[in-house]
């Protein structure tokens, strides 16, 4: 045989070269047997892979605003913001599941480009470009429903761009909607 082996001893199952010394057998030969894991590695006896589930949920932020006119249809706008971002984490580690849950709280200021692109009466609606600096003000952590302290993430930089519909309660206040894509 090409590598060396020329057969094995049915009854002890040992695995002898052409010189009739015993060599070690292969992983695959030593464990074909039992069906492990294809018969190749002889780790997966004793680890089993650690495996990790994310759920992420959708952010939520609310926040103040006010817009100074440049131009007519174009204003800059700035304020205060804050958001919450949350994500469930579930690893299984030799079947020893741990849960984490995690809730993110920041306080941000954006700074940002809103066109108008049409208005009737109150109601507008217009796009948005802009960046925020958003500041990690809590880190609420919880393994397997115990608190824990973690630290704070650094402050976070973020682009923007989204549509939005507002309607004017007085001309200096309004109530809008405004779903959109940010970069962290």
């Amino acid at each position: 045989a090409e590598n060396g082996f020329i057969g094995r001893m049915s009854d002890t199952d040992k695995v002898f070269s052409q010189d009739g010394m015993m060599d070690a057998p292969s992983y695959n030969d030593a464990y074909q047997g039992l069906g492990i894991n294809g018969g190749n590695t002889l780790y997966s006896i004793y680890r089993r892979e650690n495996r990790t589930k994310a759920k992420h949920h959708f952010p939520l932020s609310v926040g103040l605003q006010v817009g100074i006119p440049l131009m007519p249809r174009l204003k800059l706008n700035t304020g205060l913001v804050y958001t919450r971002v949350s994500s469930d984490f579930t690893q299984d580690t030799n079947d020893n599941p741990t849960n984490t849950r995690q809730s993110l709280h920041y306080v941000g200021i954006p700074l940002g480009i809103t066109y108008e692109v049409w208005a009737i009466g109150r109601l507008n609606t217009y796009v948005n470009v802009g960046a925020e600096a958003d500041v990690n003000v809590e880190n609420d952590t919880q393994v397997n429903d115990k608190a824990i302290s973690v630290g704070k993430d650094r402050m976070q930089w973020s682009g923007n761009a989204s549509v939005g519909i507002q309607y004017d309660v007085i001309p200096q206040l309004g109530i809008y909607a405004e779903p959109g894509a940010k970069y962290y």
